[in-house]
């Protein structure tokens, strides 16, 4: 795994056990995710899935959104050993990140702990800064997930709190993402 230039991967200590942890996948589906980007993204769902099911300790919800020119629910907040990440997925449109993120907290409410996973090419094309500020205090952490060859690395960096290429991604460096 090689961690995105620039952006701090921060340690942190794990979760109690009692308590029920929302995943959010925000998953970028814009035109620019045609491809390699787009593989990549149904690929680290399919890691996120199988990785987290079926795993003692605390319980995991996770719940999914997709967005291009617009943000739509994907899934609802499901356990994570019934998740059956989306394969039909097409591409298009421009990338609506603060869409997503403004329908993550008005529909879901998220609340601690609470971690938000962003598949995307870190190209958002509209207004995302307000939306991440008024989700930031409801949420533990934002961790990007860089899909395809072009990733834009500050992009990245100014709307995550550490990012990995999923192409390095591990089963146990994607478990280490759900430290508080």
């Amino acid at each position: 795994m090689r961690p995105l230039s620039s952006i701090p991967n921060k340690s942190q200590t794990q979760m109690p056990p009692s308590n029920t942890v929302h995943l959010y996948l925000l998953m970028d589906t814009s035109a620019s995710m045609t491809g390699a980007g787009l593989e990549a993204l149904k690929q680290g769902v399919r890691l996120l899935s199988s990785t987290f099911s079926g795993r003692g300790g605390h319980p995991i919800l996770c719940a999914g959104i997709t967005y291009d020119s617009t943000a739509r629910i994907a899934f609802p907040l499901t356990p994570i050993d019934a998740l059956h990440p989306p394969n039909d997925l097409d591409s298009g449109g421009t990338s609506a990140l603060g869409a997503a993120l403004g329908l993550l907290k008005d529909h879901f409410a998220p609340r601690r702990p609470a971690l938000v996973y962003i598949f995307s090419d870190g190209e958002p094309t509209d207004d995302w800064q307000r939306p991440l500020a008024a989700l930031r205090p409801h949420v533990t952490r934002i961790i990007g997930l860089a899909c395809g060859l072009a990733v834009n690395d500050d992009a990245f960096a100014s709307f995550t709190d550490e990012a990995h290429w999923l192409s390095d991604l591990t089963p146990e460096a994607l478990r280490r993402t759900l430290t508080l």
